[in-house]
């Protein structure tokens, strides 16, 4: 099979010269080049199977290209081959959240900060090329979720949004993996309500809400009768019942005791189960069961919060949401999406001030599209405006950090002067060292308690922030 094209467009020859005669690079791509935006054009219209553009933003006319930019090709682009994902990138440091944005909403499907190294760029590269028609298959799956308002543009989405619409067309028992807040529960919904069973029942259980003993599980799960344990005055259906032929979703899975877990997967096996008490009569259980968990499969198994049996009957297929920290991009199409399905409710539809998108996209959202949305909720009452204003937003940034206004922040943080950017970055660190310590310096206990789904989310803030973990 022939390398996929990679055409690189900067006109700093030293830059464009150094990744184009990358020798890792070259193992994956075949490289193609070009110095301006004229001459990018030109490669275009001749290699139409390019699989991939990385193009620069800042032209500096030094070629004297009539002042084309960045900019400018993208936007030719997308209407004579919108077919070619972009990948903008930029040394600008100023107005870096607006170059990004703009780039993105422009068509560029990632951005880039230079300097970057190859590595960054070959994962990045490795997330949006497709050598197959997978690629296109994503983007149309992308678009159909987006029209029931799981909203996207990035790359790394199109491969979740394929792989749900690919649940949708069987009945194979699924696993929804994701931090907390990444909307499990929402894709859980779609993907039943684009199968064949979307005229029947969508039941929907939360093992994490349930504080009761282990006939509250069963009798909540496969229902009871009366008299079956104390307190059992009447009978009662089950969520199984409940879900009939319909589908049946577990939130947060690992929640569910193990002994529960046990009654669950013989009823899966053997598609009948009894109500708890009832020796008479079997119900037969025909639901596809869907459930989520935002612990890694194979460790939840290893902690004993997975029966291991369990895993296999669960695990016909696995989706794994990635957080929202990892797809900034796709913060605007959210709140798009978000204000769009709030036209009926008491909240009014606004606009966002442009220069809002570049600060919520460097936030860390640890609890991800909820987060957002809640802090996007708040500030949508208090902007008096038709147009929700950067100062509104920081306002609720503050709440969200737990802090009133720049006065409190400097009481508790004396040490902060800048901006807000600067005060936030020094919070959060300050929090990762305070975890750090509560847990000896162990980071994935850190990592658990922070919200990050594994330790390699923590392991990036503490080597950008430049923390020495052995030495709290």
């Amino acid at each position: 099979m022939s390398k996929p094209k990679l055409l690189i467009v900067d006109d700093h020859d030293g830059f464009r010269e150094s990744l184009v005669e990358s020798h890792i690079l070259n193992e994956k791509f075949k490289i193609l080049e070009a110095y301006n935006g004229e001459t990018a054009l030109d490669v275009v219209n001749n290699n139409s199977d390019l699989s991939c553009i990385l193009l620069d933003y800042d032209f500096h006319g030094r070629y004297g290209e009539n002042n084309i930019t960045g900019l400018d090709v993208m936007q030719r682009l997308s209407k004579t081959s919108p077919h070619i994902p972009i990948i903008m990138m930029s040394g600008i440091t100023a107005e870096r959240g607006r170059v990004a944005i703009e780039s993105i909403k422009q068509h560029a499907i990632a951005f880039l900060d230079k300097p970057f190294t190859v590595k960054a760029l070959v994962d990045k590269l490795d997330s949006i090329i497709k050598t197959d028609l997978s690629a296109n298959l994503g983007l149309e799956a992308q678009k159909k979720l987006a029209a029931h308002g799981f909203a996207s543009v990035s790359a790394i989405m199109a491969k979740v949004c394929k792989d749900a619409l690919d649940s949708s067309d069987n009945d194979m028992n699924l696993t929804i993996i994701g931090e907390t807040g990444t909307g499990k529960t929402y894709l859980a919904k779609i993907i039943h309500n684009l199968s064949k069973s979307s005229s029947k029942n969508f039941i929907e259980y939360n093992c994490g809400n349930v504080s009761g003993n282990i006939d509250t599980f069963n009798s909540q799960i496969f229902g009871h009768v009366k008299g079956a344990f104390t307190g059992a005055i009447d009978n009662k259906k089950g969520v199984l019942e409940a879900a009939g032929d319909g589908t049946v979703f577990f939130d947060d899975i690992t929640s569910m005791p193990l002994e529960v877990q046990k009654g669950l997967l013989q009823a899966m096996e053997e598609k009948k189960y009894r109500r708890l008490g009832d020796e008479k009569n079997i119900i037969s259980f025909n639901a596809r069961v869907i459930a989520s968990t935002n612990r890694n499969i194979n460790e939840a198994v290893n902690e004993k919060l997975l029966r291991e049996d369990l895993k296999f009957r669960l695990c016909g297929e696995i989706i794994n949401i990635p957080p929202l920290r990892n797809r900034t991009e796709d913060i605007p199409s959210i709140i798009k999406e978000f204000f769009s399905s709030q036209k009926s409710n008491e909240l009014k539809e606004k606009k966002i001030s442009e220069d809002v998108f570049p600060l919520l996209m460097r936030q860390p959202w640890l609890g991800n599209v909820r987060q957002l949305l809640n802090v996007v909720y708040r500030a949508s009452f208090h902007e008096k405006k038709d147009e929700i204003s950067l100062d509104t937003i920081k306002n609720e940034l503050w709440k969200e950090y737990g802090i009133e206004n720049e006065v409190e922040a400097h009481d508790r943080f004396p040490e902060l002067e800048g901006d807000l950017e600067t005060t936030l970055i020094a919070i959060r660190k300050k929090f990762i060292i305070k975890t750090l310590k509560k847990t000896f310096g162990n980071v994935s206990s850190a990592a658990y308690e922070l919200g990050y789904k594994n330790h390699r989310g923590l392991q990036y803030w503490i080597d950008k922030l430049e923390i020495d973990v052995k030495n709290i």
